[in-house]
């Protein structure tokens, strides 16, 4: 199960859900329910944030959410490539850092990048 947080204007991110939905089950959450939803899952989740321009306020809250759930993996999409933020991810341990738009090639890979993890 990815939990979904969309932290952008809805059309780019519904295209983005949609490939990720192709290969597992996407779950739509607010920002707000998301510390509740990890709470009441299972330990196999893992956590996309789409983004279109992180601020820090966005950067903050995942730097929490992987502080509170150390073993969940987090995916981070962003629209515009910024080595300062991918810098700050790798930092963050976030497990990937994808550019929009994706490829059915890039979500394939990260997904099967994902499965050893969730084993």
């Amino acid at each position: 199960m990815l939990l979904w947080v969309d932290l952008c204007c809805g059309a780019r991110g519904s295209a983005a859900s949609a490939e990720f939905a192709r290969h597992c089950d996407v779950r739509p959450t607010d920002q707000q329910y998301l510390w509740t939803a990890l709470s009441l899952a299972s330990t196999a989740d893992v956590i996309c944030f789409d983004l279109e321009h992180p601020d820090m306020n966005c950067l903050k809250f995942m730097a929490d959410t992987k502080g509170k759930f150390p073993s969940v993996p987090i995916i981070m999409l962003m629209s515009q490539q910024s080595a300062d933020v991918v810098l700050w991810a790798l930092r963050a341990r976030i497990f990937d850092v994808l550019m929009k738009p994706l490829s059915a090639r890039d979500v394939l890979r990260c997904v099967q990048r994902l499965s050893p993890v969730l084993e």
